[in-house]
């Protein structure tokens, strides 16, 4: 060091520490000390398929995988390869009644019941640190700003009764600095709204961050984020008085274009609102499962497709229904998620249950997670999800146990890993996919090409469908096969017939109909 007190080490490329004992950001050691220190780079350990590639602190190589590629590695295509998920335990301590993704993937935060009010976890859902934050006792909601800046809070207060709910807006980057300093987080706005149920305790922001609309009781108040103590607009959902006392809202969402806020209510009843034109009142009216003032004091849900063009409202009577956000007069999908909830015995009622979903970012999966209320009061039942592949909603292609009932369903921005939140705390599942067993007419290393006679359209394909001479060739080919680029079916014509699908007839022939069955050729005989 020139004063001949210590000696001075310049690390070779990759290495760091006063010693070279460790790696720098975005390289991996083999062991402590490092001897070798690996760059984390997209080629080398993402199949060239990752959006972003770093260490995350975790000791490992973090894959963010393009849309549409999943697994570790980022080594399968979605449409085309087979997963199962696996289940792995991230923390057990309290109820997880809500989950927050950071818009980077790089925070996680779950809104405990029982306290502490919060718990933080980085990107790869290690735990970093539990804390209380400021007036909020248990937590109800928590959420992320699409743009990153804010996240919001709500919860019952200290003082406070249960019905008094008290929502908060902090600033992320001065959160995580007072977290890191272990000071409190200093909210930048707060407020105390009494509510006649907790489950009014709700909120989103909208697309663009501009707008954070929350529920308390009949009205929705949306704040501007630009300055949170302005007066906020207030929707009054036209409940009727026959309704009474039951005014009261449930979850609400924004569709991700921005056009359309969608809320849901304890009467099963759906307001749809355009958000350019708030005033005119809700666009349109969705009743579902049952009558106007039927009541079902479980909880729904609403999500919008990444796409706006789908929405997906969950009854406690154990279904979902989809809804073309283009045409709400149109009969909706519905979704036969449990069958119905038990009784309570002992108190002479039903309570139904609680469906919470998420659509994957890339848009190819609805999850669906279940919790039915016990049979008896303090008893335990079982929790279930489901995920959907959006191309064939029929059934599931996974489902998957869980020893409780599951609060709180999101998907990491793999669209390959979901977040669950039970009694038992929060949970990992992740998607481990595999490319040496393809859906059928998938092919390649990444099962992101088509199989011969098989055709995707783009590249690399959503969807293989199979070249039949019924399908493409109106059941007039010798033969069908593709093009070579398994970009379009090719069709080779029965003697008489012509046209790319052998749709017509060839000259001096005359067919019987368009598009033709038969083509009887002309002769003199």
């Amino acid at each position: 060091d020139g004063s001949r007190g210590q000696c001075v080490c310049t690390c070779k490329t990759g290495f760091a520490g006063t010693n070279c004992e460790t790696c720098l950001a975005n390289y991996v050691a083999d062991a402590s000390p490092a001897t070798t220190c690996t760059e984390c780079t997209n080629a080398g350990h993402c199949n060239g398929n990752a959006a972003s590639v770093t260490d995350y602190g975790s000791g490992q190589c973090v894959c963010r995988c393009n849309a549409g590629y999943v697994g570790e590695h980022c080594q399968t295509w979605a449409a085309g390869g087979v997963c199962t998920y696996v289940n792995t335990s991230v923390d057990g301590g309290g109820d997880a009644a809500s989950i927050a993704v950071s818009p980077d993937g790089e925070q996680v935060v779950i809104a405990v019941k029982g306290g502490p009010s919060v718990r933080f976890y980085d990107g790869n859902l290690n735990a970093t640190l539990s804390h209380d934050i400021q007036g909020i006792a248990e937590g109800f909601w928590a959420v992320y700003s699409p743009n990153g800046q804010f996240i919001a809070f709500s919860g019952s207060s200290y003082t406070s009764p249960r019905s008094a709910v008290v929502f908060g807006v902090h600033l992320r980057s001065t959160l995580e600095a007072a977290l890191a300093a272990g000071t409190d987080p200093v909210p930048e706005w707060n407020q105390q709204m009494d509510v006649n149920l907790n489950i009014g305790a709700e909120g989103s922001f909208s697309p663009d961050s501009t707008e954070l609309a929350v529920i308390v009781d009949d009205r929705v108040h949306i704040y501007s984020t630009s300055d949170f103590n302005q007066p906020p607009v207030v929707l009054h959902l036209p409940f009727g008085d026959s309704c009474a006392p039951f005014h009261v809202a449930d979850p609400l969402a924004y569709s991700p274009d921005g056009t359309q806020l969608a809320v849901t209510t304890l009467v099963n009843r759906v307001y749809i609102y355009n958000t350019n034109k708030y005033g005119d009142g809700p666009m349109a009216v969705l009743q579902l499962a049952g009558g106007s003032c039927t009541v079902d004091v479980g909880k729904r849900h609403v999500r919008y497709s990444p796409d706006s063009a789908e929405v997906a409202i969950s009854m406690p009577t154990g279904r979902v229904y989809l809804y073309d956000t283009t045409n709400y007069n149109a009969a909706p999908t519905v979704l036969h998620v449990t069958s119905t909830p038990s009784a309570f015995p002992s108190q002479g009622g039903v309570l139904p249950g609680r469906l919470y979903l998420s659509y994957s970012p890339d848009g190819t999966k609805l999850a669906v997670a279940v919790y039915m209320f016990p049979s008896e009061p303090g008893g335990q039942t079982p929790g279930e999800i489901y995920v959907y592949d959006r191309s064939d909603i029929a059934a599931p292609t996974d489902a998957l146990s869980m020893r409780e009932g599951v609060y709180a369903l999101t998907w990491m921005p793999d669209s390959a890993t979901l977040v669950a939140g039970t009694a038992d705390g929060a949970f990992k599942l992740s998607a481990t996919c595999t490319s040496s067993s393809c859906k059928a007419g998938f092919t390649g290393t990444q099962c992101d090409a088509c199989l011969p006679s098989y055709v995707g359209g783009v590249d690399p394909p959503n969807a293989c469908t199979e070249c039949t001479n019924a399908g493409h060739c109106n059941g007039n080919a010798a033969s069908v096969t593709d093009d070579g680029s398994r970009g379009q079916c090719v069709c080779t014509c029965k003697t008489g017939f012509a046209g790319t699908n052998c749709e017509t007839c060839l000259a001096n022939y005359v067919a019987d109909a368009s598009p033709a069955t038969t083509c009887t050729e002309c002769t003199n005989a």
